[in-house]
């Protein structure tokens, strides 16, 4: 059986909704509510940066220029874009696809129709892995990464008419760029580029590429991502992601294999869950000693406290550590869940009025 990808193809988007978009793609795919996805789309001239953080003077220097900071959740060196520049996002289940064990040959597997794309234009570019792609010492197309469990996220840019005399000009970046254009000498669309790609997408991996868009599900949950995550401070200048979005994150570090006690709170947190009415605004993490975090996973600083003075079994909401080597009453844990949710709803209440 032919396994199918969903490819959505957006014209421009506001940077900030485009890497929410392909964000929320990622936990819809890890949650088996959304297909492995292929996004292609665009944006106004912008500084995309992973896990770096910029001095007050260099913000203050891309707003003087136009160009729009925003933070991506793939990690790797900044990328420059504008309307001419294509990115793309491969967003791929691992578990339902033969690739290759190791990492750098996935990548490599994975980024191979686009490099094969580039070449097709007479450009003998050369893959430097994990994230350049390289023509005469410059730059002319960039990868980055994120794994989320089995889910990885393949992204970057294709600069295939960008204006590089701006990032180059200005520094932007830690290396020069170039543009396919500016090679090619010849009229290239985005359209033209993105069927190229396809095609050797389809041979390269036996898929079947299936135009779409986002469902019903992922649209609710985009908003969600964009206002508790891509549009607020925190994240775009200093890269803080909230725990759980706008839920509640309560997480439990047990002994492994569980303790009597261990086992005592586990079902007590789950039965005040129940009891509170809340279950949809809830999120439960249980985390055992010794047991590997599963990639991309967030933690907070109250499991990391814990973990670190071995305060097992112990129960952390919305990122406080709030018992610790005792085995709290169901109602005593209501209670504090109540308490933080109610904090939530106050800050909610505050951000709609603002």
């Amino acid at each position: 059986m032919i396994n199918e990808i969903r490819l959505i193809i957006n014209d421009h988007l506001n940077p900030h909704i485009g890497f929410a978009i392909d964000e929320t793609i990622m936990i819809q795919v890890h949650n088996s509510l959304a297909p492995s996805t292929i996004h292609f789309w665009s944006c106004k001239p912008t500084l995309s940066i992973g896990d770096d953080s910029l001095e007050e003077e260099e913000i203050d220097n891309l707003k003087k220029h136009g160009i729009e900071l925003a933070r991506r959740h793939t990690f790797g060196p900044g990328f420059y874009v504008d309307e001419n520049t294509l990115i793309f996002s491969f967003i791929i289940n691992t578990k339902n696809f033969d690739l290759p064990k190791n990492i750098r040959e996935t990548y490599a597997a994975i980024y191979s129709p686009i490099i094969r794309a580039v070449r097709s234009y007479g450009i003998p570019c050369m893959y430097e892995d994990p994230f350049y792609l390289v023509e005469d010492g410059k730059i002319v197309s960039q990868a980055t990464q994120f794994w989320y469990y089995d889910v990885l996220v393949f992204q970057g840019v294709v600069y295939l008419d960008t204006n590089f005399t701006v990032p180059n000009r200005l520094n932007l970046l830690p290396r020069m760029i170039t543009s396919i254009k500016n090679r090619y000498k010849e009229s290239l669309s985005k359209e033209e580029f993105i069927k190229n790609i396809c095609i050797k997408i389809i041979n390269d991996f036996k898929v079947k590429l299936v135009e779409g868009d986002l469902t019903p599900q992922e649209k609710e949950f985009l908003k969600t991502v964009l206002e508790t995550k891509y549009t607020t401070e925190k994240w775009v200048l200093y890269g803080i992601p909230p725990l759980a979005y706008d839920k509640l994150l309560i997480e439990l570090l047990l002994d492994n294999p569980p303790t009597e006690t261990c086992s005592e709170i586990e079902e007590n947190v789950k039965k005040a869950i129940e009891q509170s009415g809340e279950e949809q605004k809830i999120e439960l993490r249980i985390w055992r000693k010794g047991e590997a975090r599963p990639p991309g996973t967030t933690v907070s600083k109250g499991l990391i406290e814990a973990g670190k003075n071995s305060l097992i079994p112990a129960i952390i909401i919305n990122g406080t550590l709030k018992f610790t080597r005792t085995s709290p009453s169901q109602e005593k844990i209501l209670e504090s869940i109540k308490e933080e949710m109610n904090k939530i709803k106050k800050h909610q209440g505050q951000q709609q009025n603002s």
